[in-house]
């Protein structure tokens, strides 16, 4: 339970840490929050506005109670021109289709387009347009053709436009026209005058309420293909129902100009109510065109017989037939109506079988209804067989390969045509069964009319053609009355419940608010992620945590970076935090020693370059202040940087002691900067041996005798983590003192070390990390606030002229771009 809780605080830590290293990159967090504010601000300002609009209509059903109680537009339902059920996918994906939107462009005609150029984009004009063009349709016209016009005045403009090879186009017939050649123009001209070549011809009217307001300004037209602006307008539609069980079709889309969007749906409705009425009348013309080819026919036989009734009686002085004959001419006449009747239905087959044969399209067909034949299920496929091809018309234009819905509509054509043949082979059939049958009857019954008086025959003969003529031409005539009739109630299968409305137009893009609070989150995400990216991927030395992870050693000091070339900074600048931090360090290690008046120090490291001679030097600077003895011992013989550093002798030093016969006291140097002074003994002349020298008994017999005479020892050696001499150099000091470099000691090299080290049970070690940067810097909490280690705050205040300067740059947001710029290079 006790490490849970310590887990969880770890973790609490650990966030809390990652809060103060992003926090310490304050002004790159500024400065990328007002840069992506700012671009906010521009997109939103520049950026033109995209409208959304959206009209919604009633698809009706036959089973909708408020459908049939519409009045008598359900009367072709009764007659069986229709399917009984709409679909609405299929409604959809009429309204989708690109035929319909050509349809819409053709209503609305807006083939030329007003553009002002803007600092990101183009900004349409739609209502109020600062003038018109008036274009002559019967002409070419050139397609996206930039025509720049100026207004000059509320009377003229400056027309421009270059172009090579335009492409033509013919508004009147909706043809494109290649033609060589070249547009160009470039003059003066008056507002409502043609302005033609044989490139274009074109007139600009201007709006006596706008136009004014526009003088100055310049802006662009061009003509546009009508096919693309389909596809356009098909591609920015979504339809869809407002629920599941609905049967209301919600339609939207997307456009620049509210006004435009409002205008572009409406038209899309009305074309789309249109071509529905339009389907249902197709029906009702075709039943009406069969029915007048019908009554021609039947018109002159029956005026024909009219004349030879009339004739025969006036000539034969005969009015009526006899009481008998009547009898039998009405038995005559109801059987030869039903003979008529089922003949006239086996011609509707012999023509039915004969279309379906000849593969035309189904539109034209007449459906058996409208000749008297009840069929319910031939009346019924042949409904939706009609209904299914204008469905395949609607969508002809469609792409076949992205559209699955055409291919089922094929497949059930099919379908459908197939069993229509069928059903009309066993109808036809039966009917030609029920029209031998009358005519057996009809001569049965002329076997008595045989017997009648010779004139009586002759009459009842030509009255009965013509009650046959008559009964049919009456007939045809209540048929196309009732055709007539359905189609003057036809009404369309839908019903708008909301029109749009450019008032009701909203914006969806730019989204203010939304741009603005994105580009908050981003300017700080952004800067975060590379900030928390670099802690998580690096694999340095940064913080005093990465050191106690790895060993329980003591830190006796934290040395602040110097950003000058002074090697010995407690001599030449006393009064600096940097000073102050080696006195710090001086004031441990003499706690960590309780009173001892001997020291030896070992100064070593993981790597090069992690600044043991700096610190050698200003640690002996710092004890010499003390009045102790201090040398400093060159150990580093493969690299003698200690002398070079402190511009002494190369020659002299503990090589030559160790492999000659010389005076120690020969081999040492003095160094004084300012007022302090020590002695140093340098590497002298790099010998071929280091290592065998180190172990050698003179390097014990030297130690011994240094230790009487002096204080303070500092054995300024190689790098533990690439040469064994600070190994061999262990055995002589009394404290190893392991220089730690923030953001530069590798932390495996580091770990590899320890380890090793961490088997000697003997050796004493601590830690001195060194070129950490307080104040504002991006480490200062972490060994200042969190550690309480508070470098930053406490030498910032009190200590001469030099601490407060840098005090005051350091808040100062120039030089915190100074010090990022100096980290970046470090890196």
């Amino acid at each position: 339970m006790e490490n849970l809780e310590f887990l969880k605080q770890e973790e609490k830590l650990d966030i809390q840490l990652y809060l103060f290293k992003v926090l310490r990159f304050w002004p790159f967090l500024l400065i990328t929050l007002l840069i992506s504010l700012t671009g906010a601000y521009f997109y939103n300002k520049y950026t033109p506005s995209v409208y959304s609009g959206q009209t919604s209509v009633m698809i009706f059903e036959s089973d909708n109670t408020y459908r049939s109680n519409r009045g008598p537009a359900n009367i072709m339902e009764g007659f069986g021109m229709f399917s009984k059920k709409i679909n609405i996918e299929n409604e959809i994906g009429i309204l989708q289709s690109l035929t319909l939107s050509k349809n819409v462009m053709v209503d609305q005609k807006p083939y030329c387009t007003i553009y002002q150029k803007g600092f990101l984009s183009n900004t349409e004009f739609y209502h109020p347009k600062p003038f018109e063009v008036i274009f002559d349709t019967s002409k070419l016209q050139s397609l996206f053709v930039e025509f720049e016009v100026e207004i000059l005045s509320t009377s003229n403009f400056r027309l421009k436009s270059i172009m090579e090879n335009p492409r033509q186009y013919n508004y009147l017939i909706h043809k494109k026209i290649s033609k060589a050649g070249k547009i160009q123009i470039d003059g003066v001209y008056d507002f409502d005058k043609s302005i033609e070549n044989d490139y274009f011809s074109f007139a600009l009217h201007k709006d006596s309420l706008h136009t004014e307001k526009y003088v100055g300004q310049s802006f662009f037209f061009k003509f546009n293909d009508p096919h693309t602006l389909a596809q356009e307008m098909k591609s920015k539609l979504n339809i869809s129902p407002l629920s599941e069980e609905s049967s209301i079709l919600s339609i939207s889309i997307t456009g620049s100009s509210p006004y435009k969007i409002a205008d572009l749906l409406n038209s899309l409705i009305k074309v789309y109510m249109d071509k529905n009425l339009e389907r249902k009348n197709k029906i009702a013309q075709n039943t009406i065109f069969f029915i007048n080819e019908q009554l021609e026919n039947i018109t002159d036989s029956l005026h024909f017989t009219e004349k030879r009734l009339q004739d025969f009686r006036t000539s034969n002085d005969i009015m009526d037939l006899s009481y008998q004959a009547q009898l039998l001419l009405q038995k005559m006449q109801e059987l030869d109506r039903t003979r008529s009747e089922w003949k006239l239905k086996i011609e509707y087959f012999n023509y039915l079988k004969n279309y379906l044969s000849q593969g035309k399209g189904f539109s034209e067909m007449v459906v058996p209804s409208t000749v008297g034949i009840q069929d319910d299920l031939l009346n019924e496929l042949c409904s939706e067989l009609i209904k299914l091809y204008l469905e395949k018309n609607a969508l002809a234009n469609s792409d076949k390969q992205k559209n699955p819905y055409i291919n089922s509509l094929n497949q059930k054509i099919e379908s459908t045509k197939r069993s229509v043949v069928e059903n009309l082979r066993n109808t036809q059939n039966s009917a030609e069964i029920s029209l031998k049958d009358i005519e057996m009857r009809i001569k049965l019954l002329e076997n008595e009319i045989d017997k009648l008086p010779r004139k009586e025959r002759e009459l009842f003969g030509i009255e009965r053609q013509f009650k046959i003529n008559d009964a049919i031409y009456t007939f045809l005539l209540q048929k196309r009355a009732e055709a007539q009739i359905a189609k003057a109630s036809n009404l369309p299968d839908y019903e708008i419940v909301e029109p749009a409305d450019a008032a009701n137009c909203y914006t969806i893009s730019p989204r203010t608010k939304v741009n603005y609070l994105m580009a908050f989150l981003l300017g700080l995400a952004l800067p975060i992620f590379f900030i928390i990216s670099y802690y998580v991927f690096n694999d340095k030395i940064s913080e005093k945590s990465d050191i106690e992870k790895i060993s329980k050693a003591p830190i006796v000091g934290y040395i602040q970076n110097n950003h000058g070339d002074t090697l010995c900074v407690v001599s030449e600048k006393p009064k600096s935090p940097i000073a102050e931090s080696f006195r710090s360090l001086r004031t441990n290690l003499d706690f960590f020693f309780q009173g001892e008046q001997q020291k030896t120090f070992l100064i070593t490291s993981s790597i090069g370059s992690e600044g043991k001679t700096f610190n050698s030097v200003n640690l002996a600077a710092g004890y010499r202040l003390m009045g102790k003895k201090v040398i400093i011992l060159g150990f580093d013989l493969r690299k003698p940087s200690l002398a070079k550093n402190t511009n002494l002798s190369l020659e002299i030093g503990i090589s030559n002691y160790l492999s000659s016969e010389v005076d120690l006291e020969d081999q040492i140097q003095k160094f004084k900067t300012n007022e302090i002074e020590f002695d140093i003994l340098g590497s002298g002349p790099v010998p071929p041996n280091p290592v065998e020298m180190i172990a050698s008994a003179k390097t014990k017999q030297m130690f011994e005798y240094l230790k009487s005479i002096y204080n303070v020892i500092i054995i300024d050696s190689p790098p533990i983590g690439v040469v064994t001499d600070a190994n061999l150099l262990m055995n002589y000091a009394d404290l190893c003192i392991y220089i730690v470099r923030q953001r530069f000691t590798p932390k495996k090299v580091f770990a590899s070390i320890i380890k090793d080290l961490s088997e000697n049970p003997n050796l004493r070690i601590a830690f001195l990390i060194n070129d950490l940067e307080f104040g504002t810097s991006r480490y200062s909490y972490g060994y200042g606030y969190r550690y309480g280690y508070g470098y930053g705050y406490r030498y910032g205040y009190g200590y001469g002229y030099d601490s407060d300067e840098k005090n005051k740059r350091k808040w100062s947001i120039l030089y915190a771009f100074k010090r990022i710029r100096r980290k970046l290079k470090r890196k």
